[in-house]
């Protein structure tokens, strides 16, 4: 699975590169800053172009001073494309929307840092976490969890298995266990997977045969019982990110909060949740984004697109601002400054 490719930057530039860090396995390029004219969503209103600007960090969004000044609030948002924003121009992005929403509440006195880059799961969001944390400090964290599965690699990357030598995880979310759960997968064969180049040969032949099989079945073909490959991609990455989310939230002392895309969810069911699907610690609550109500059908089919246009980013800023980063902000400190305000009642 590549990432990248998918947008034609003018120049020829891009916006991403290798990794060395064997967890993210690409990052963004600092400083970088591209336009495209073909990025914006067929719903645009407001223009047919973008820029996409990246700091010294390779964060999107607006240049904050090197320390932080007196009495300014951190919000650091990680995520995937949706959070990265692809779509939209710089300072439309959903993070961009919250900072706006929170400047008119209260000027100068927050930073929201964008950290989505686009296909990042949830192994290189917490990664990216831990890298990012020391440095900023923030006072909230939000992750949004959408990307499931194996991690994906640069379209441009010269060298694919320098990946898999420095990070044997990848060989298990791409040679994932082929009848059941990850959890049922034997230890011997996660072993194996890890260490032996001759068992993943031949393993890897057997998942091939399944991939034909697949073919077979959709041309309407004998399967001779082999499972879908679809099947296999999702539980060892899974487990893996479990592992991984636990290492770096159980070392920081700063409120998290996993922010799940559109669901079909009730308004009395947005609030948020003690426990999710990331497991259950004391720093870490679960918010699952709603549509907002009384939407014909095509608005909430533009509502729950994963890159959608710039309005409907505006109304994630002030919904996230409302629902999410004002009452977390609340619950961890005493100061007036996130106490409710008129504009959101």
């Amino acid at each position: 699975y590549e990432m990248g490719g998918d947008h034609a930057y003018e120049g020829q530039t891009d916006l991403y590169v290798r990794s060395e860090d064997p967890e993210l396995v690409y990052e963004t390029i600092p400083w970088a800053s591209v336009v495209c004219r073909s990025c914006t969503h067929p719903m645009e209103r407001a223009y047919d172009s973008i820029r996409v600007t990246l700091d010294g960090r390779g964060l999107r969004n607006r240049s904050f001073p090197p320390q932080r000044p007196e009495g300014v609030t951190r919000v650091l948002a990680l995520g995937g494309s949706n959070t990265f924003g692809p779509t939209v121009t710089d300072g439309d992005t959903w993070p961009d929307q919250v900072q706006r929403a929170l400047d008119e509440l209260h000027p100068g006195r927050f930073e929201v840092y964008n950290g989505g880059r686009n296909a990042y799961v949830m192994t290189q969001k917490v990664r990216l976490l831990s890298l990012l944390a020391p440095e900023l400090d923030p006072d909230l964290v939000i992750i949004q969890d959408h990307n499931k599965g194996r991690r994906a690699f640069f379209s441009r990357d010269p060298d694919y298995a320098g990946h898999f030598a420095r990070n044997r995880d990848l060989y298990e979310e791409n040679l994932p266990w082929w009848s059941g759960s990850a959890e049922d997968s034997h230890p011997v064969h996660r072993g194996l997977v890890r260490w032996s180049r001759v068992y993943r040969a031949v393993y890897g032949a057997w998942l091939g045969f399944a991939t034909r099989s697949e073919g077979h079945a959709q041309a309407g073909r004998p399967t001779d019982g082999v499972p879908s490959i679809d099947s296999l991609a999702v539980p060892p990455a899974e487990r893996i990110a479990l592992q991984r989310f636990e290492d770096v939230v159980s070392g920081l002392d700063v409120p998290i909060i996993v922010l799940g895309h559109f669901t079909e969810c009730q308004p009395e069911e947005r609030a948020f949740k003690p426990d999710g699907r990331m497991g259950s610690y004391s720093n870490v609550q679960y918010y699952d984004l709603c549509p907002p109500e009384e939407q014909s059908p095509a608005e909430r089919e533009l509502w729950m697109e994963i890159h959608p246009p710039s309005h409907v980013y505006a109304w994630y800023g002030d919904h996230i601002t409302e629902h999410v980063v004002l009452p977390s902000l609340r619950a961890n400190s005493s100061a007036d400054l996130y106490r409710p305000s008129s504009d959101f009642q």
